[in-house]
């Protein structure tokens, strides 16, 4: 699993790197330039059928209106039997064929005019990155709201089975992309003067209750529908348990979400914190349905969402119920990776996570809500949604904010901010990003577990090479760091106020002083990076090989390692006392691996869950995924504050933890 992790990451890296700049490919001996496609990949996903020649060295594509004939290492070709020549010589690598991206581009004839360079990027990216990953299929598409401009492209397959090509209406699961819409049809109430963003959530849901956190409180009767769009609710982020993934569509998910919720708890007091959280769209989802008379929230809400959102935006292939006639017939299938077929999973908390759409409807969505919000939202509700709201350093995400329904992040390479949002089901992997300013949209969606980072890096790198491509500019943030800046001599008593357990997200690092009272990074030996130097400079921050630029900050009392990188990136590193994480005898009844318990075709995105003690003697738990991730996370046994969501254990005769629940799944050890 670890290799695995290796892999995404550098596909990460690979797919930044490609979509900016197109790199060299080496064959052999020879550095060949410019970029090379897979032949078969590119000719395939024209409806074409590739044929090896008996001599191992001639290729014949057959397609429709077209017979080419090419031959490795050569850029001499027959077309429909008549000679050509090509820019550049078809390359021979090992049991693939390479061709030219300016080849292709040739082609296919793809016209000059807006974002020809971008274009040229993304076409290289998405086959260059779909080999790599090993994803079955890609959908694409850009747009430009100021000029009307929109281009939209399939790439590899919908159905490998039955050689179906994903094309512009080829339908995907988006997952938490329909929280942006979900956002959008509250924002239409609050226009209408129905919903008002201050008002508790109570007064429209009188059903509505959580308790509040034993360790913090908070009182669910303060809770805003504001504070349910920017995620800073308090309330539990997410019940994996009751249905949420399933084979099938599930009414009762939505129908008893509210009966469900309430046996659970606050993590937090309302307003204090950024914590992404599912529940809170969901339960904006049951608000627009009660507020507009449905009786069923679960299709209450679908209908609205249909005749209220994807109607007015022309979006004629999207939704959130799957039928025969409807959406079923365009839709994808999943895949584990480009050679295994998987079932398809649906989301049933539709508000957070249950939407699909196709890459054309999303373009026109995405130049209608770049251009004021047409038929579906006024301008000003729109410009609502991209005020971000105001987080402090130990509320906010790494370089992340939230507006209404909407992400504002910051490249970390760059500096680059953009709006948008993400979404990752099992197979499916969609984001859309866009940049106001420029009127410039990008939209990207995979089905294979293996994309699962694709769609967010490729995205992102195509918005800003289309934004340099138009403006001639890349905005970003200014740069925080003085490069004039030199390593100084700091007394170790006053490094040891930044020494601690630092946990960001679902990685946790120590900052410790070395024996020479010098700082330094020291990571679990799981993530095969090891100790590294920490350096203090002349401007207030410190340098580090693994984090780069690195700043600190006090916050309440609490020390945060706040910022990493020259733009001001948001880390979030929340410095804790290492005596909260030393497992004790307790949580040794835990260690080991289980996995849940699923019932009927409800499924469940996690594969396996270990406890585990590290070699610091540090509590934690390490889950891997259905798409391929391994999350790891220190546990805080100091306070008993990772039991706050495990319920039902049961043990054996020695007293070994056997089974347990969390939020509505049950988990059983396997070993």
């Amino acid at each position: 699993m670890r290799n695995s992790l290796k892999r995404f990451t550098a596909g990460i890296l690979a797919a930044l790197m490609m979509v900016l700049v197109l790199p060299s490919v080496v064959f052999g001996e020879s550095e060949v330039d410019p970029a090379y496609l897979p032949l078969r990949m590119v000719f395939e996903s024209h409806n074409a059928q590739v044929l090896w020649g008996e001599d191992d060295n001639s290729i014949t594509v057959e397609m429709e209106g077209a017979n080419f004939v090419f031959t490795a290492g050569s850029n001499e070709a027959l077309l429909n039997g008549e000679a050509m020549e090509l820019n550049f010589p078809v390359a021979h690598l090992g049991e693939r064929t390479y061709i030219s991206l300016f080849d292709v581009m040739h082609l296919f004839a793809h016209p000059s005019g807006e974002f020809t360079n971008t274009i040229m990027d993304t076409v290289a990216t998405a086959y260059q990155l779909m080999e790599l990953m090993s994803v079955t299929g890609m959908g694409i598409a850009i747009v430009d709201a100021e000029t009307g401009f929109t281009w939209t492209r399939g790439f590899g397959f919908a159905d490998t089975q039955n050689n179906l090509y994903v094309n512009e209406n080829t339908v995907f699961a988006l997952a938490s992309i329909s929280k942006t819409f979900t956002a959008i049809a509250v924002m239409q109430l609050v226009e209408q003067g129905i919903i008002d963003l201050d008002t508790p959530v109570v007064e429209y849901l009188p059903d509505f209750y959580i308790a509040p956190s034993p360790l913090l409180g908070g009182d669910y009767r303060n809770i805003t529908v504001r504070m349910l769009l920017t995620h800073t609710s308090g309330i539990m982020p997410a019940l994996m348990g009751y249905g949420e993934i399933s084979l099938t569509q599930n009414p009762d998910y939505m129908n008893n979400f509210l009966a469900n919720l309430a046996n659970y708890s606050m993590i937090s007091p309302e307003d204090m914190l950024f914590s992404y959280n599912n529940n809170g769209f969901n339960l904006l989802g049951v608000l627009v349905a009660s507020v507009t008379g449905a009786d069923d929230i679960f299709y209450g809400f679908a209908n609205y969402m249909a005749e209220n959102v994807f109607a007015p935006a022309g979006m004629n292939n999207s939704g959130f119920i799957v039928t025969a006639d409807y959406i079923a017939p365009y839709l994808a299938n999943a895949y584990t990776n480009s050679f295994t077929p998987d079932e398809i999973s649906v989301f049933n908390g539709l508000p957070t996570g249950g939407m699909f759409a196709s890459t054309y409807d999303m373009a026109n969505f995405m130049h209608i809500f770049l251009s004021g919000g047409g038929d579906v939202l006024g301008a000003d509700y729109i410009a609502q949604m991209h005020q971000v709201h105001d987080f402090d350093f130990s509320a906010s995400m790494g370089g992340m904010r939230y507006g209404l329904g909407l992400m504002n992040q910051t490249s970390m390479d760059n500096g680059f901010q953009f709006f948008g949002h993400g979404g990752n089901l099992i197979e499916f992997h969609s984001e859309m990003s866009f940049d106001v300013d420029s009127g410039i949209g990008v939209f990207v969606t995979t089905n294979s577990a293996t994309g699962i980072f694709i769609a967010q890096a490729a995205a992102s790198g195509i918005l800003a090479r289309a934004v340099f491509e138009k403006t001639g500019e890349l905005p970003h943030l200014p740069i925080a760091s003085d490069f004039t800046a030199t390593p100084i001599e700091v007394p170790s008593e006053e490094l040891a106020a930044y020494t601690g357990v630092f946990l960001a997200g679902n990685l946790y690092t120590i900052i410790e002083l070395d024996e020479n009272g010098n700082l330094q990074l020291v990571l679990p030996a799981m993530f095969e990076i090891g100790v590294t130097p920490i350096v203090p400079l002349s401007d207030g921050s410190f340098q580090s090989d693994v984090l780069g630029r690195m700043w600190f900050e006090v916050v309440e009392g609490v020390i945060v390692l706040a910022r990493t990188g020259h733009f001001n990136f948001h880390l979030t590193a929340l410095g804790m006392p290492a005596e909260l994480f030393y497992a004790n005898e307790e949580f040794e009844a835990w260690v080991g691996t289980f996995m849940p318990v699923n019932e009927g075709d409800n499924r469940q995105n996690i594969a396996v869950v270990s406890y585990g003690i590290d070699e610091f003697g540090f509590a934690f738990s390490q889950t891997q995924t259905l798409n391929l991730l391994n999350l790891t996370s220190a546990l805080q046994i100091g306070n008993d504050n990772w039991l706050m969501l495990i319920d039902n254990v049961e043990r054996d005769e020695n007293g070994r933890v056997i089974a347990y629940e969390t939020i509505g799944q049950r988990f059983e050890r396997v070993q």
